[in-house]
């Protein structure tokens, strides 16, 4: 069958291209925004300069509906509007950062959209699903603009988790000669990217850990009404609950081999009810603690199951600024150099948006963008949906 997109996927590639892209992760503190210009040179090399980066407040209102749809506790109707509701956030975050940056004249947005879903072992229904929201197709009409959105659902529909979709960009912009890297996010959930010394591209391994913030945030917004545990303070003032901490250490997913993905559906609150009934007589402290000694300690787990310790690991996400966390991490993988991905000219909270930039501009090339060594899929694939709703003026 010929491929009736070749020629504008090779004339979007002829170019230089400004791709601006967009990401809330689990967490949802705030809508991360990244634009970068990407050229593909002869050899296939696309080399990337970041414009700009910002971030775009979300209300907790906002959040809380969006935490309603994860628990469950919503109908078709609820997260149909969530759906509209999410473009027009994104139109009015786009429209903000752009209005700053009159030079910055874009070509095509990548977003990833609100996870409220992902269940990719189907798990909870007979068939591989995942779901992002925010409706690409309203966000390219208000903007005018090619929207390129739902990047997991490809991997999917071939077998795979579906996630993680960042390898292939730090492979792109991390991997070293002579070092073994490993890329760490620590978002709602955390995941690592390891970048083998001179390998290529079906050497990396990538997979979920386990918990980033998600658990400690609710917990914080809980017990305290904040949104996070500000550099860890709260963690450090407080003691590890050993059993509990030793009980969840022994969840499956932590024993399970990768490729993996998880998240909120997994580690979520009930979770936590479930394994400790009597959470409501612990300090607070202690249970901030206890949580934030589980995200790093499954980050180190993680870390050991790969061949070799890195010899540098660039750490990105919310995460990376909790002092408890990076403190503990550097006492477990005390060989190895841990640094923020600022130290490679990419700012730790823009990294996941200029991925799907990144991703953006590979799907309009019509370029394959998961890692199936990573994804557990059965073969590459152009990863995403493309919206294109350009204002139709009739002739006069």
């Amino acid at each position: 069958m010929k491929d009736i997109f070749a020629s504008a996927n090779q004339e979007w590639l002829n170019e230089p291209r400004i791709v601006l892209g967009i990401m809330t992760g689990t967490s949802v503190d705030s809508v991360d925004l990244a634009v970068a210009r990407f050229r593909r040179n002869k050899s296939g090399k696309i080399s990337m300069r970041v414009l700009a980066s910002g971030e775009y407040p979300v209300d907790e209102e906002l959040r809380q509906d969006i935490s309603r749809v994860v628990s469950l506790d919503a109908g078709a109707d609820y997260i149909s509007g969530l759906n509209s509701r999410l473009a027009n956030l994104y139109r009015d975050a786009i429209e903000n950062f752009l209005d700053k940056r009159k030079n910055i004249d874009i070509d095509a947005i990548g977003i990833h959209g609100q996870t409220v879903w992902h269940d990719p072992d189907a798990c909870y229904y007979p068939f591989p699903s995942t779901l992002q929201i925010a409706s690409a197709s309203m966000l390219s009409a208000y903007l005018q603009k090619p929207v390129v959105s739902d990047f997991r659902s490809a991997d999917i529909a071939l077998g795979g988790q579906g996630a993680p979709l960042v390898p292939i960009f730090d492979y792109e912009y991390f991997s070293e000669k002579y070092a073994d890297v490993c890329m760490l996010n620590i978002g709602g959930i955390a995941n690592i990217t390891w970048l083998q010394d001179g390998g290529d591209i079906d050497d990396i391994i990538a997979f979920d850990t386990g918990p980033g913030n998600t658990l400690i945030d609710y917990f914080m917004n809980l017990y305290y009404g904040k949104k996070f545990d500000r550099n860890g303070k709260i963690a450090l003032s407080g003691k590890i609950i050993p059993e509990l901490l030793e009980k969840l250490l022994k969840l499956e997913y932590f024993a399970r081999p990768y490729p993996k993905s998880t998240g909120r559906e997994y580690f979520n609150p009930k979770l936590i009810f479930d394994i400790w009934p009597r959470w409501k007589s612990e300090r607070p402290e202690d249970m901030i603690n206890t949580l934030t000694m589980l995200t790093a300690e499954s980050i180190a787990l993680g870390i050991k199951k790969l061949p070799a310790e890195p010899n540098f690991i660039y750490a990105s996400g919310g995460g990376a600024k909790n002092k408890f966390i990076m403190e503990h991490l550097d006492i477990e993988i005390f060989h190895a150099g841990l640094e923020s991905t600022r130290k490679k000219s990419i700012s730790a909270d823009a990294k996941e948006a200029l991925c799907f930039a990144y991703l953006a501009y590979r799907t309009l090339g019509g370029l394959p963008g998961n890692v199936p060594a990573v994804t557990g899929a059965y073969s590459e694939v152009v990863l995403g949906s493309i919206s294109y709703n350009n204002i139709y003026k009739p002739r006069a």
